[in-house]
């Protein structure tokens, strides 16, 4: 198995995660005061390590252009936004199971964004995918839920 589909199957283990955790302990608090908490321990870990790599041998690269510093600054204010209406779907009821589904349409919008970034339109098999998914998500909404017990 090649390392980066390892570090993807980590990081989709870790999000599942972090689904049940917020829908289970967390989904009566503040979205925005969720978002505070866990950016401000990533930036604490993030610069640890950071500070750390010279010492063990890390190569780090940093952003060198304007472009790249801009789009640094543009991917952080998106995160911040999706985050906040990501946990913000849990405080209006959203369950693990549910979340977790509606998220496999990502790769159909991150393919349609690259299509119309570059300025082509989508082929028709991306539009009929973008129909399954949408689709897809409308019935995932239907289905009723079993309740869950909190702790």
């Amino acid at each position: 198995m090649p390392r980066y589909l390892k570090l993807v199957l980590i990081a989709c283990g870790c999000y599942a995660m972090e689904n049940v955790l917020i829908e289970r302990y967390l989904s009566g608090v503040s979205a925005i005061v969720q978002v505070a908490l866990f950016n401000t321990l990533v930036m604490i870990v993030s610069w640890s390590v950071v500070l750390a790599a010279p010492k063990v041998g890390m190569d780090l690269s940093f952003p060198h252009s304007r472009a790249q510093w801009l789009a640094a600054l543009a991917c952080a204010v998106l995160f911040t936004c999706a985050e906040i209406a990501f946990i913000s779907s849990y405080n209006f009821g959203a369950k693990a199971s549910v979340v977790s589904q509606a998220v496999v349409v990502l790769p159909m919008l991150a393919i349609l964004i690259t299509s119309l970034w570059d300025w082509r339109l989508p082929d028709w098999r991306v539009i009929g995918s973008l129909m399954l998914f949408f689709g897809g998500v409308a019935l995932l909404s239907q289905i009723p839920e079993a309740p869950t017990p909190n702790p």
